[in-house]
């Protein structure tokens, strides 16, 4: 059932087209309309069907044409002005001149909705009015706001419509109102998308390429972040696609952000549209060092870096909501182990932390038995939550295992905020790792893999962790001689969606395992990289405002690996 939410917002004077031809500059005119749905507040472009709903007070009847012009011949509503209920507390003259004239009641005289939604997104609606002062509407009975006045007696707003778990028969109803008068207009529509998981699009980039890492950009394009082979050598790149159609949307491509060799780890979208990017690249021989870069929008480095010191390592990054970021990896403390190793650069640009260490050292322990990496870092609040491992003497001091960790740190001091989180085993399950975290109102999802203790098995495992080290949800999946949960996202109805890679016979096959928090709100499923006898892997997902799943990674034909994109349908 849909949910109601309103954002304010400008709003457009015309409902959406059918057809993608023009939908970019539909969408335009909408991304910020006041969204009157079902639940948060992102997401990708929509595209409606063909039907649309014209209501007119005088009985006409329209059509339904095509962007070409042509007439599509679908359905369209036609009601009367019996289908409007005028209500206050007197209709006569009395009534007419409440508001200081002889006005008549104020009137619906068209809504402009379409009959039939069929994908995710936002989809604009207008109601014309006449003798009107304002509108809102209502949602399957649920008031859900006022509309955006846009003049002329003409009242607009979006409803965000989030895919299969909105499928069904839906009534929008329109009021307009002056002072105690009003008229109402009910207008059915229905929702039909497709299964949750099915592929939009997939798209595959350069041979020789990679995608390690995803993220959305305000428009709800695609960044993706990894290597491509040149003249025999991995350098790193980066690639912006449409979250509509998949296609390129930079003159350049595959754009190259460091002519030295080495490979992109992660891509985060400022709040401005600008693009911080992680790397790791080669400065001499045998000598690798960080680098965390600034680009703009279209992918060009604009000045602003951290260069690590040689031997550290980043594997994550996170903006920091004010254009700043926060990165992390490892590097060799000196003293037999590896540490964890944070970045910060604020939003100003000026740097805060610079390889800043941290050691896990639990109670009664010495420094620096453990050997620490951190994999991935979510910033929310102030706060950044790091995850990754921590391989020392875990539990009865015989064994040296494996443990997946999350740290919460301070942005600004890399003060720790409370004790770090150690993953307890899990029966023959004795050993772990988190590779990828998303943020949750809860505290912090992740995801890795476990094994025992020889890992001759191993299994995805994905979990929810609060701020008190709690574990609310757990969600291992069946066992593999290898298998890795890389990424993991969160959409607005509680549903989650791993990136894993998991050996199939002699090969590696990436996946999109879509799952639930709180089990019982939605249906699992899972989105496979085509069938090989070659690797692949699936090692980024990010979910748009409307739930829309975008997945990225690679696959191998003949040798050669080209990167993978793909879109799934919420």
């Amino acid at each position: 059932m849909l949910r109601p939410t309103v954002a304010l917002a400008i709003a457009v004077a015309v409902a959406l087209a059918g057809c993608a031809d023009n939908f970019d500059a539909d969408l335009k005119a909408v991304e910020d309309a006041p969204y009157l749905s079902t639940g948060g507040s992102t997401g990708e472009p929509p595209t409606t069907g063909p039907d649309t709903v014209t209501t007119t007070s005088g009985g006409t009847t329209g059509s339904a044409t095509s962007d070409d012009g042509e007439t599509t011949g679908s359905a369209m509503m036609t009601t009367d002005a019996g289908d409007s209920t005028t209500t206050g507390a007197d209709t006569g003259e009395d009534a007419d001149s409440s508001s200081g004239g002889a006005l008549p009641p104020p009137t619906i005289l068209e809504v402009d909705m379409p009959g039939k939604v069929a994908l995710a997104g936002p989809v604009p609606f207008t109601t014309t009015t006449a003798n009107a002062t304002s509108a809102r509407a209502k949602l399957d009975g649920v008031d859900i706001g006022a509309l955006q006045d846009d003049g002329g007696g003409v009242f607009s707003g979006a409803l965000a419509i989030y895919g299969a778990v909105d499928n069904g028969d839906h009534v929008l109803e329109i009021i307009a109102e002056r002072e105690d008068l009003s008229d109402h207009r009910p207008v059915p529509f229905e929702v039909s998308t497709p299964a949750s998981g099915t592929v939009a699009w997939a798209k595959a980039g350069p041979a020789g390429t990679r995608t390690r890492r995803i993220a959305l950009t305000p428009e709800r394009d695609v960044i993706e972040v990894g290597t491509r082979v040149i003249a025999g050598v991995e350098r790193p790149v980066i690639r912006k696609r449409s979250g509509l159609t998949g296609a390129e949307l930079w003159a350049e491509g595959t754009i190259v952000i460091d002519d030295r060799e080495g490979w992109a780890v992660d891509v985060a979208v400022a709040p401005d549209g600008q693009l911080w990017a992680a790397m790791n690249v080669r400065t001499a021989a045998n000598v690798w060092r960080p680098r965390i870069a600034l680009f703009d929008a279209a992918g060009h480095f604009t000045g602003v870096e951290i260069i690590g010191e040689a031997g550290q390592t980043v594997t994550g990054l996170d903006n920091d909501g004010t254009g700043g970021c926060v990165a992390v990896g490892f590097a060799g403390s000196g003293k037999g182990d590896t540490d964890v190793v944070v970045w910060r650069m604020n939003g100003d640009h000026v740097p805060v932390l610079s390889g800043k260490s941290w050691d896990y050292v639990p109670g009664g322990e010495l420094a620096h038995t453990f050997t620490d990496l951190a994999t991935e870092v979510v910033v929310k609040d102030g706060v950044a939550w790091i995850v990754g491992l921590s391989v020392g003497k875990h539990d009865d001091k015989a064994d040296i295992l494996s443990r997946g960790f999350v740290l919460r740190l301070d942005i600004d001091t890399a003060a720790e905020l409370g004790p770090v989180i150690i993953a307890p085993k899990s029966g023959a399950w004795t050993q772990s790792k988190f590779f990828g975290a998303a943020a949750h109102p809860d505290g912090v999802l992740v995801t890795g893999n476990a094994c025992n203790n020889v890992c001759d098995s191993e299994r995805v495992e994905t979990a929810l962790y609060t701020n008190a080290g709690g574990r609310p949800w757990f969600r291992p999946e069946p066992a593999s001689v290898s298998a890795r949960g890389n990424a993991v996202a969160l959409n607005a109805h509680g549903g989650v969606v791993v990136a894993v890679t998991i050996r199939e016979g002699t090969a590696l096959r990436g996946y999109l395992l879509g799952r639930v928090v709180y089990d019982g709100q939605a249906t699992p499923f899972s989105v496979p990289f085509p069938a090989s006898k070659e690797d692949s892997e699936a090692s980024a997902v990010a979910i748009d405002e409307f739930d829309r799943i975008a997945g990225g990674g690679y696959r191998t034909l003949g040798g050669v690996t080209e990167s993978r994109t793909i879109l799934a349908h919420p």
